[in-house]
């Protein structure tokens, strides 16, 4: 399993399917493909929180895969696995470290 990450988002941000992709292309043989794909969101106890998490169904585009993400606690560290099966049988996971912080109103930003 390689981890991957981590990225943030705020509480209240809601990230549509394909904001953050998972490349599995270092995965596959010459002309294997992506079968399925299921994504599962533990917390730092780890506690199934994917429905809480997660909106829909994983989503396979190409050799990539991603789901819609929203919520979480502020300061919390989760960990998506995400888990495919190839057309050759080959079962391979990679996990998306997704740190979630609340950045205050009144912080300045500059780029």
């Amino acid at each position: 399993m390689k981890a991957v990450g981590p990225r943030e988002k705020q509480p209240d941000e809601i990230l549509p399917v394909g904001r953050w992709n998972i490349d599995f292309t270092p995965e596959l043989a010459i002309g294997e493909t992506i079968s399925s794909a299921t994504v599962l969101v533990y917390d730092e106890s780890g506690a199934d929180v994917t429905s809480a998490l997660t909106s829909g169904a994983a989503l396979i585009n190409g050799n990539l895969v991603s789901i819609a993400y929203r919520g979480g606690e502020d300061g919390y560290t989760y960990y998506a696995e995400h888990t495919i099966v190839t057309s050759g049988g080959v079962t391979a996971q990679t996990e998306l470290l997704i740190q979630v912080a609340e950045i205050p109103s009144n912080r300045v930003v500059t780029p």
